[in-house]
């Protein structure tokens, strides 16, 4: 898979802060910003291996038809004293391609709570994230089967999840660190329709985060 890549940095609005806060939240909202307007709200979220991107779905980054976006802004709760910091660059899944990944880049590190890990063939997981109205994160609890490098949820989240984190759940039933996919929607996978993430440690996140990594080394 060849990404689809936005570099921000000479059209940021003025003033823009693209440096991450010391005290930044592994799990916040995201917006893309489109030429002729704002765009669907998701989440994203930080992992340990990679301190200054962030991992989102593809289409809260790109609307239907490939319009590709005009910037990023990652806004950080609480949202009565919001804090929005601009992406540097955007890397994500061509349109039609069946991964749904978007990575962002950001200036600064960020020590992360959740770390990538293979998704298990089946356990109990969550899917963490914000939905529209929400005033902090949600969970929703769901069983996931792995297909290839799909995670084959029996849950929906509600809408404003989309990039959200695909957790392991220990055994009191609350959500670990380990991150194993990114939820996505609802997907078609082996003629089955249902809601799904993509595996977080698949080949293609990575090809998204060395694009937009080797775009901001440039």
């Amino acid at each position: 898979m060849q990404p689809c890549v936005c570099d921000f940095r000479n059209q940021l609005p003025e003033g823009a802060s693209t440096l991450l806060p010391g005290t930044i939240p592994s799990l916040v909202r995201v917006q893309a910003i489109f030429p002729s307007g704002g765009g669907d709200v998701g989440t994203g979220f930080f992992i340990s291996q990679w301190q200054s991107t962030l991992i989102t779905a593809g289409h809260v980054l790109m609307r239907p038809g490939g319009m590709l976006p005009t910037s990023v802004e990652l806004t950080i709760p609480p949202w009565d004293r919001q804090v929005v910091v601009y992406a540097t660059a955007a890397a994500f899944s061509p349109p039609g391609y069946p991964a749904d990944i978007g990575v962002l880049r950001f200036d600064g590190q960020h020590e992360a709570e959740y770390t990538a890990s293979v998704p298990p063939a089946r356990s109990a997981l969550a899917i963490l994230g914000f939905s529209i109205d929400a005033q902090g994160a949600e969970a929703v609890a769901s069983m996931g089967s792995r297909v290839s490098s799909w995670l084959r949820l029996s849950n929906y989240g509600a809408r404003g999840m989309s990039g959200g984190p695909v957790v392991g759940l220990a055994d009191d039933g609350r959500a670990t660190g380990r991150v194993h996919g990114v939820y996505v929607g609802s997907r078609n996978i082996n003629g089955q329709t249902s809601p799904a993430a993509f595996a977080v440690t698949s080949p293609e996140v990575i090809a998204c985060k060395d694009a937009v990594r080797n775009l901001n080394s440039a």
